[in-house]
């Protein structure tokens, strides 16, 4: 279910910039860095419970 929400998701946003040439930012340069800097983040995000888990910390 998550990663069909997170198809979903991307899908509606081409469609917007395709369709309407909605940018939250003003060069494909910009656009395409902070994309990655926020899936770095969310894949930081998921992976330190996994660690910490295998790791046995616990809070």
């Amino acid at each position: 279910m998550y990663l069909a929400t997170l198809i979903s998701s991307f899908a509606l946003a081409v469609w917007l910039e395709v369709t309407f040439r909605v940018h939250l930012y003003p060069t494909r340069r910009e656009r395409i860095l902070i994309t990655l800097i926020f899936f770095v983040i969310g894949v930081a995000w998921d992976s330190i419970p996994t660690v910490q888990k295998d790791l046995g910390v616990s809070r």
